[in-house]
């Protein structure tokens, strides 16, 4: 049977590190990358909710999306991230995906979900492939 995680955290900014326009802001077909790794999540685990992690900068700049949106840690994406998930239970699963990945691999990103038991972080061998 296929596991679902409890919740999608989408790492966005409308800025990078150096202050130029962040990657998820990038156009394509008509829409940022950001709203294509959204519609991908849901594609992906219908029902699941998903929250955009952003940096407190960028406060309301997000706000346009049709999900919840969270700002906080300017410097700190893992505290965001630890805010995002203090509600959830130690058996949470949480899937965290870069706001400009809109093309991950979806099958690949689903068997680690359902293999994950008892791990508090898994990730792929070979560290951070752009397309999962």
């Amino acid at each position: 049977m296929a596991i679902s995680p409890d919740l999608i955290l989408i790492q966005a900014s409308t800025r990078g590190w150096t202050g130029c326009p962040d990657l998820c802001m990038k156009m394509l077909r008509g829409k940022t990358l950001l709203d294509h790794t959204i519609d991908r999540c849901a594609s992906v685990f219908p029902g699941v909710p998903i929250q955009i992690i952003a940096p407190a900068y960028d406060a309301g700049n997000l706000d346009e999306h049709r999900v919840k949106v969270s700002y906080s840690h300017d410097s700190a994406p893992l505290f965001r991230m630890a805010d995002a998930v203090s509600g959830l239970g130690l058996d949470a699963k949480v899937l965290c995906v870069a706001g400009h990945h809109a093309f991950f691999d979806a099958p690949t990103v689903s068997r680690i979900v359902n293999e994950l038991s008892g791990y508090g972080v898994a990730r792929l061998a070979s560290g951070y492939p752009p397309q999962l």
